[in-house]
């Protein structure tokens, strides 16, 4: 059996998740604190996968896959506040907190439990890591978390006008 496995490091896209606090003017919940990551563009790895699946080459590879800058949540948050024109604040949460919010929240007692390693792991730097795997099978840099906020501008202005008019 041939095998090529890609491992994508923290998703742009794991931001959608902030709309409604930014829309709300609310801060965005931080859990990693100082722990940067390579912040990857899922259309990168979608690129990355289908030319593993496609090209000779791939065949026993692992690719770890990151964007071309470490990024804290506040980095992220502080592009997004120039791309959308207004404030995007964050605030630390504790694990702790963290886990009590999933829990009401629904979220399943295996999950919750799993979360504080991973966090733990980030906030500490064990994610700060790039490496030149996008390049190498695509042939250019990855893009930007830049370029990733400025294509999903809309996401965030979708949810900002639907809380408006939910107000009216």
């Amino acid at each position: 059996m041939e095998w090529t496995i890609p491992r994508p490091s923290s998703f742009a896209s794991n931001i959608l998740g902030w709309a409604a606090a930014i829309s709300s003017g609310t801060p965005v919940p931080d859990l990693t604190g100082p722990g940067a990551r390579g912040v990857i563009n899922p259309r990168d790895v979608a690129e990355v996968a289908v030319e593993a699946l496609l090209a000779p080459g791939h065949r026993g590879r692992f690719y770890t896959l990151t964007g071309p800058e470490l990024l804290t949540t506040a980095d992220q948050a502080a592009t997004l506040a120039e791309v959308l024109g207004r404030p995007v604040t964050t605030v630390d949460v504790h694990p702790d907190a963290a886990r009590e919010q999933y829990l009401e929240a629904g979220m399943s007692e295996v999950y919750v439990e799993g979360v504080p390693a991973g966090v733990a792991y980030a906030r500490g730097g064990g994610n700060a890591l790039l490496t030149e795997d996008v390049r190498e099978v695509l042939g250019r840099a990855p893009r930007t978390y830049t370029q990733w906020a400025r294509d999903h501008r809309e996401a965030f202005a979708r949810v900002r006008r639907s809380a408006s008019a939910a107000g009216a």
